[in-house]
């Protein structure tokens, strides 16, 4: 961004140098005020906000080891080195490879023995399993005859609600009787009536005045009496009625108290049949993996032991060799005694080519026999290990029919058990249970509504008859007096028929009594029903209860059927370290042959530590890789204050001191929650930044500078936050006329500040010319003067830099 410095002059023009015409100077103090302006140039630019952190780079290494102790023969490669995958690092010594391989195979053979340990406990769950079945058989038989139980109390109950049927026939037919008898006492009443016509006219009058009103009592009593019956026999039904429809809700009520219980027991035989059906697809599965590993392997046939003809040919010539050498050393010896015997030395020089010749033939055929004997190993362990492998696929078939069977046991006790609830609730929810007792309650409510009603009925007709028996017993008062005299020659009638009608009413008394007493028949039989009910109860929960036991045996049974999938598990787990160890010994061997370890990476070579003809422990690093292409990080401390505002994958842009002008891109890695340090109240973590591109330049232990990006606004108009003027709630910038030079005021919308810049969102364009603006002021001495012609520079008080106050800028 281009800035040109223009100074204006306000007030006094001060003179440097000088001027045309004549001076003529008065001393004057005077006030300077410079105002100073700075071009800005609106262009494109970043307004990046984040923190920013030091640090140094870091390339992880990778160390070049072996599993066994080793002696270097020759290090094949040197520090700062490119290397490949498969080229060769050291040639190593394999003295020791052997003991190893010995060591490997007696691990497979501790492997077997574990092995054989857990099929013998498979082989006790098994057996365990059978006992549970058993035990679950008899519960069963148990239940059944629970249920025989329960049939007969639900026939005791039948043959209960016979009894009540006829208590309640026989009570329909007392009502019946007590009817005829109240016919019987208006029969009685009317001969009464009749009696008492027989008298005289006068009496006759007053006779039939006072039998109508009776006769006119009498009827609204029968009719009050007829009443009440009917009543009495709707309260009867309207009890009977409601009784029903309590026993229903009570019946309903209890299904409420178990179906939870009933319907966990569903859930746990689901679960059970979930539990068998998904380990016997997991096996299935297994099976189809192990199939498709393993079938190539399982027609296999066994090595021919071509071997032994050359371990014979062998020991054929080790013989020979021994021969030689008894030979060569008697003629040694009888030579040494009598060296100057040339027979003896001609034949000591012979015997000696022939032990050598039998030593060099001995030792060919020996090589021979020894990679013979090891090929053949290999073979026969191969061939033995596919034998296992497919008498081990048809053990897990044979599993697989076990937990087949398994699941369908389970499954079927899951549906049996599903169809007799659903016929146990009458095939619906606890919802519809609960429903089905409201339903009944609001039943039950209008029933007692209505019985309410038929008591006030009662009340009601009694009020009624009460009045109008009042109203005749004023009609009795008065012919009271036309009859009184003569109503005792009708004493005696009368009083007949009133013992007469007494004594029906006794009758009718006695059958009453005779109801009640039928009632508390029926109070009896229902208690017993209630017995029966209890007892029903009572087996029902015997019943659950051996369905629970019935259900936590199937839980033994699958808790040793889990036990003998993990047996199952831990076996196929020791395999898989079998096959490990047999591919370990088969990299062993394959080192031994070769005798060499090579790079297992594209890398440069770090360092190398193994030297020719050293030997080193297992696991020691003998040389170090690394791949600054792939892995350069950046490691900073973050203090505790800022380690909040840093989160994994953030982005960050990176400088480094040895590359001027160079930037690059990264981004937050990990995260260290161990502090990296603390002192004098402080604490800071290290944060590893991944440095992307071509990094093929960067060394171990560079300097950088990391800014972690906390928000950004890229390639938008900047300026310098001094450009900006506030006037209350809006912002300005003075933007210059290019034409006139002057700058005005323009109102402007800005956005994002990293407090040195600022983003312009509306007002400026790219191109713009911004003016930041300053003032100088200062006092000063100098003296008016008018000219005329050439002068040179006036006498007396000069302004000088010391004289007024030091200008200062706004």
């Amino acid at each position: 961004m281009s800035k040109k410095l223009v100074i204006g002059l306000v007030g006094a023009t001060l003179f440097i140098g000088g001027t045309s015409g004549f001076l003529s100077w008065n001393k004057n103090e005077e006030v300077i005020v410079q105002t100073i302006a700075m071009e800005n140039v609106v262009e494109l630019g970043d307004i990046i906000i984040g923190l920013s952190e030091t640090g140094s780079i870091t390339i992880p290494t990778y160390d070049v080891t072996f599993d066994y102790a080793v002696e270097v023969v020759e290090a094949h490669v040197k520090a700062g080195q490119q290397v490949s995958v498969g080229d060769v690092l050291f040639t190593i010594t394999t003295d020791s490879i052997d003991d190893e391989i010995d060591a490997l195979e007696d691990e497979i053979d501790k492997y077997n023995d574990e092995i054989d340990g857990y099929n013998d406990k498979i082989e006790g769950y098994e057996d365990q399993i059978d006992d549970y079945k058993d035990k679950i058989e008899d519960y069963y038989d148990q239940i059944d005859d629970y249920k025989d139980q329960i049939d007969d109390y639900y026939e005791q109950i039948e043959n209960y609600y016979k009894q009540i049927e006829n208590y309640e026939k026989q009570i329909t037919k007392y009502y019946t009787s007590i009817s005829d008898l109240e016919e019987d006492i208006v029969t009685v009443e009317k001969n009464k009536a009749n009696s008492e016509a027989v008298y005289d006219l006068e009496v006759e009058k007053a006779i039939l005045t006072y039998s109508r009103t009776l006769s006119q009592e009498a009827v609204v009593s029968d009719q009050y009496s007829l009443s009440a019956k009917e009543i009495e026999q709707q309260i009867i039904n309207l009890e009977y009625t409601i009784s029903s429809l309590e026993d229903q809700k009570e019946e309903y009520e209890a299904l409420v108290l178990t179906y939870a219980k009933d319907y966990a027991k569903l859930d746990l035989l689901e679960i059970a049949m979930d539990e068998a059906e998904e380990i016997l697809e997991d096996k299935q599965y297994a099976l189809t993996l192990y199939d498709r590993e393993n079938s190539i392997n399982f027609n296999m046939s066994e090595p021919d032991a071509t071997y032994e003809s050359i371990a014979n040919d062998e020991r054929e010539l080790y013989s020979a060799l021994v021969s030689a050498q008894a030979q060569r050393d008697a003629l040694y010896n009888a030579y040494i005694a009598d060296p100057s015997n040339e027979t003896l030395a001609s034949e000591y020089s012979a015997a000696r080519t022939a032990y050598t010749n039998a030593y060099n033939a001995w030792n060919s055929k020996y090589y021979d026999y020894i990679e013979a004997r090891e090929n053949y190993a290999d073979s026969l362990a191969e061939y033995k290990a596919n034998t296992n492998l497919k008498n081990e696929y048809w053990d897990m078939v044979d599993e697989i029919s076990d937990l087949q069977d398994a699941y369908d046991d389970a499954k079927v006790a899951y549906s049996e058990y599903e169809l007799e609830l659903n016929s146990n609730y009458y095939g619906m929810d606890d919802e519809g249970l609960e429903q089905k007792i409201i339903d009944l309650e609001y039943s039950i409510a209008d029933q007692y509504l209505n019985y309410e009603k038929l008591q006030q009925s009662v009340t009601t007709s009694e009020i009624d008859t009460m009045l109008g028996l009042a109203e005749f017993n004023l009609d009795l008062a008065q012919a009271q007096v036309t009859y009184e005299n003569t109503i005792d020659g009708l004493q005696d009638t009368l009083d007949n028929y009133d013992k007469q009608i007494a004594n029906l009413y006794d009758d009718i008394e006695d059958i009453k009594d005779n109801i009640d007493s039928t009632r508390d028949d029926i109070s009896t039989v229902q208690s017993n029903i209630s017995k029966a009910e209890r007892n029903i109860s009572n087996v029902q929960k015997s019943i659950e209860s051996t369905q629970k036991n019935i259900t936590s045996t199937q839980a033994d049974i699958v808790k040793a059927q889990v036990n003998i999938s993990d047996l199952n598990k831990d076996i196929a787990s020791v395999r898989v370290d079998i096959a490990e160890v047999n591919a370990e010994i088969k990299e062993l061997d394959a080192i031994r042959k070769t005798g060499t370890i090579v790079a297992d990476r594209n890398a440069t070579v770090a360092g190398v530590t193994g030297e020719e003809g050293s030997s080193y422990n297992a696991n020691v690093s003998l040389a170090t890789l690394t791949n600054p292409d792939d892995n350069t990080y950046i490691s900073v401390t973050i203090s505790e204050d800022d380690i909040n505002s840093i989160y994994i994958g953030q982005p960050a842009n990176i400088t480094m001191s040895a590359f001027d002008n160079a930037a690059y891109k990264g981004y937050v890695d990990s995260i260290s929650y161990t502090a990296a340090r603390s002192g004098g109240g402080s604490v800071s973590y290290y944060v590893y930044i991944k440095v992307e591109g071509d990094t093929e330049n960067f060394f171990e232990g560079m300097s950088s500078t990391v800014t972690f990006i906390q928000e950004s606004s890229e390639n938008v108009i900047t300026v310098s936050t001094r450009t900006l003027i506030t006037e209350g709630r809006n912002t300005f910038v003075k933007v210059k006329d290019p034409e006139t030079g002057e700058g005005t005021l323009v109102q402007v919308e800005t956005g994002l500040t990293d407090t040195r810049n600022i983003e312009i969102t509306n007002g400026l364009n790219v191109g713009d010319i911004v003016l930041i603006e300053s003032q100088v002021t200062g006092t000063t001495s100098s003296s008016t003067s008018s000219s005329s012609g050439q002068s040179s520079a006036p006498s007396g008080d000069m302004p000088s830099s010391s004289g007024g106050e030091r200008p200062s800028r706004d």
